[in-house]
């Protein structure tokens, strides 16, 4: 209730500074990008504007600060939401106006808002872009309203700060290529220079990590971070404590570093961090965009992806891969070990292929406007549903029966049996 008040405050306070006002419908919070900070509140790191919070990292500090840069990088001044009374995904905006990008180091996936729409998958409403998963809703006017805010914008990159669990997620419309940013402004009194390097195993250069820079005994100085390698920092002569982080890994214990006070003073990390790059095939066919692929260990998902290949940057170790399909079906691929310093290159046959359901008859056929709802079932357990025409499965290979469901009966099911690489075409004749 507390944060509502002030975002109620902040925004009449900082409407007047924006060039456009909200759309109707539209749940906007109104905030001035040059006052946004970072600060450890409460023992979280939170992007915060005055007193109101926008963003809260808990113990990671690097990610705070990477998304203070991002919002100071597009001039985001507008923090937007979907979903009433419960706020569901978030989005940004520059005075009513799309941001456009890239940003560098932006962890972003690339989708066509044309080609979107809402489908029910698996009792969820989801917004996807045929196979590619985009976002999850228990509602469908949640689900709607997303896509009707990305057709609006014409967003076509959906972006991540901290993914497996993202802290901030925005959308940018594509654009050139963005110019470097700016050097940091050297701090007051600074004579001498830091420069890090971020290593993985022996001597490999890890690749776009966040370098991060604390004063050992003053609190009061802001920490630095840096997505360079090697990062180089104009710094005031003492004890400093330094610390990197690359991809899914866990942020390295500090080091402390004493600043001489002239010249440059060299530091290297060595991460102990690995690349995973992990191609998927269905009967040797390419495999389609849209699998969630996540790298998980000790039961816990490290990193998650929606693409292949899949790129994946971890701690040195064991992990085991899980590809999901529709309706939750998962082939796991066990006991990938990523070494330091290594990039371990693989190709995975999932035993899947897809499924393209048309239903005719009944007042049904594509382009009419109405949807049946399509479900896919083996045995008694519906595998997956979807309400579209034509509706497209993509599921592991097997014995399966497809239904039209209306009400509590199935209309005309029939039997398929799908070898992995198959794309098989099914149509349902409903009788009037």
């Amino acid at each position: 209730m507390l944060r509502i008040l002030l975002a109620a405050v902040v925004m009449a306070i900082l409407a007047a500074s924006c060039s456009a006002g909200p759309a109707p419908g539209e749940d906007i919070i109104a905030f001035d990008p040059a006052r946004t900070e970072v600060r450890q509140l409460e023992g979280h790191w939170k992007v915060v504007c005055g007193d109101l919070w926008l963003l809260d990292f808990g113990d990671r500090e690097a990610q705070a600060r990477q998304a203070l840069r991002i919002i100071r990088h597009y001039g985001l001044n507008q923090q937007c939401f979907v979903g009433s009374p419960a706020r569901i995904l978030s989005y940004y905006l520059v005075s009513g106006q799309a941001p456009v990008g890239p940003c560098e180091g932006e962890d972003a996936i690339a989708f066509d808002p044309a080609r979107c729409e809402v489908r029910l998958i698996g009792g969820h409403w989801k917004v996807v872009q045929g196979d590619l998963w985009l976002i999850d809703f228990t509602r469908e006017v949640d689900a709607r309203q997303a896509l009707q805010m990305i057709q609006r914008y014409e967003f076509n990159y959906m972006c991540f700060v901290g993914r497996p669990d993202p802290r901030m997620t925005y959308f940018r419309r594509g654009g050139p290529p963005a110019a470097p940013a700016p050097a940091t402004p050297p701090p007051a009194g600074a004579t001498a220079r830091l420069r890090v390097t971020v290593v993985e195993g022996a001597r490999a250069p890890a690749v776009r990590p966040v370098v991060t820079v604390r004063h050992a005994e003053d609190a009061a100085v802001t920490p630095v971070s840096l997505n360079e390698n090697p990062a180089e920092f104009p710094l005031r002569p003492g004890p400093y404590l330094v610390s990197a982080h690359v991809g899914s890994s866990p942020e390295t214990p500090q080091h402390r570093v004493t600043v001489a006070p002239t010249g440059v003073t060299e530091h290297t990390i060595n991460t102990a961090t690995g690349t995973l790059e992990l191609t998927l095939t269905a009967g040797g066919r390419p495999f389609p965009r849209g699998p969630v692929i996540q790298l998980r260990a000790g039961g816990a998902i490290v990193a998650a992806v929606s693409e292949s290949p899949a790129r994946f940057q971890a701690a040195e170790g064991t992990y085991l891969v899980r590809v999901q399909l529709d309706g939750g079906q998962v082939f796991e691929i066990p006991d990938v070990r990523i070494g330091a310093g290594e990039v371990l290159r693989r190709t995975v046959d999932v035993p899947s292929g897809r499924m393209i359901v048309t239903v005719t008859g009944g007042g049904y056929a594509p382009g009419s406007g109405r949807f049946p709802m399509v479900e896919v079932r083996q045995g008694d357990r519906m595998v997956t549903a979807l309400a579209d025409n034509p509706a497209r499965f993509y599921v592991l290979a097997g014995e399966y029966t497809v239904a039209v469901r209306e009400g509590d009966r199935l209309v005309r099911p029939q039997s398929v049996t799908l070898r992995a690489g198959d794309e098989q075409a099914v149509t349902i004749t409903v009788a009037p």
